[in-house]
């Protein structure tokens, strides 16, 4: 994971800086290496992005522009993913402040309007998938999550629609994206690939009895490929028709955590979201970052978090 982030200029001044995670780096190397780094840097220019491991720690940094970005990682983090960071990390920061960077008057909190941006590059996006069978309400909880009137009749979904939304993780804002697969049979093929790139998977069911055993074998060729970090959970949809098969039935079925939901109803959407909040928590968990989401905030409000929601456990 990325435990900091700093731009600082070539004669030593940092800009901006901000940590990611609950534990933090011993300062003594942090500052040491800041300090050799400002000594060989005219080595790096342009496009190159240098790597410097030492002990269990990676400094991946590039130069533009008179200033020096860097990240410091986990040995573990994944290179081609922190220099596409880096490379999105400089252009960022220059469009917004290359016009007073050369006159800069020494007021680092000239910068400080670039933490919500950073967020959004270091944290973002978190990638959320709609997975189920066709019919099942996949659409209606796509709508439901981004605030949007549900759709009365089935409509469905050809291959996969995408949608954006924003929310508030305490001092962080970050992007969601959320993928609506096609649930028809064609389509299902093609679910091992796209939840591959996914960080949390909303695996949902009309709550019959029919659909519950036909998931559980679509579940099964899922986990076989799915990363162990990814987030799965089992969404028991339609849990107003008579009939219904409960959540706590639907978890010892599938094995995975189930919530009880009724896409259709709007007042549902807190419920949802913090299904999801508790979701990105845990997602969060795997990159060693802790966190507590209290609300969730979106493009269409803030959602207070309801304490004490019923689900299997």
């Amino acid at each position: 994971m990325i435990h900091h982030v700093y731009v600082i200029k070539r004669s030593g001044e940092c800009l901006f800086s901000k940590n990611y995670g609950a534990k933090l780096l011993d300062e003594g190397l942090i500052s040491g290496f800041l300090s050799a780094l400002q000594s060989f840097v005219t080595e790096v220019s342009g496009e190159v992005i240098k790597i410097i491991r030492t002990g269990n720690i990676k400094f991946i940094y590039g130069v533009a522009k008179d200033l020096i970005f860097v990240l410091a990682t986990s040995e573990d983090e994944d290179e081609e993913l922190a220099q596409q960071k880096i490379t999105t990390l400089k252009e960022e920061f220059l469009k917004r402040f290359e016009a007073i960077i050369d006159n800069w008057n020494g007021d680092v909190t000239l910068f400080n309007s670039f933490n919500e941006e950073i967020d959004k590059i270091i944290l973002g996006p978190i990638k959320i998938s709609l997975v189920g069978s066709s019919g099942v309400g996949k659409t209606t909880i796509f709508k439901l999550i981004k605030g949007e009137e549900t759709p009365i009749e089935h409509d469905p979904t050809i291959f996969v629609d995408i949608g954006g939304v924003k929310v508030r993780i305490g001092e962080y804002k970050i992007p969601l994206r959320v993928w609506d697969f096609g649930g028809q049979d064609q389509f299902k093929k093609a679910w091992d690939r796209l939840v591959q790139a996914s960080d949390i998977v909303l695996l949902i069911l009309d709550s019959s009895i029919v659909n519950v055993l036909k998931t559980r074998k679509d579940l099964v060729k899922l986990m076989e490929n799915i990363s162990k970090t990814t987030q799965i959970i089992g969404i028991a949809n339609k849990q107003d028709l008579p009939g219904a098969v409960k959540p706590e039935l639907v978890n010892r079925v599938l094995g995975i955590k189930t919530y009880g939901l009724v896409g259709i109803d709007p007042s549902n959407r807190k419920i949802l979201l913090q299904i999801i909040g508790e979701a990105i928590e845990k997602w969060f968990e795997t990159r060693g970052v802790k966190i507590k989401i209290s609300k969730i905030e979106t493009e269409t409000g803030e959602e207070e978090r309801k304490e004490g929601l019923q689900h299997a456990a």
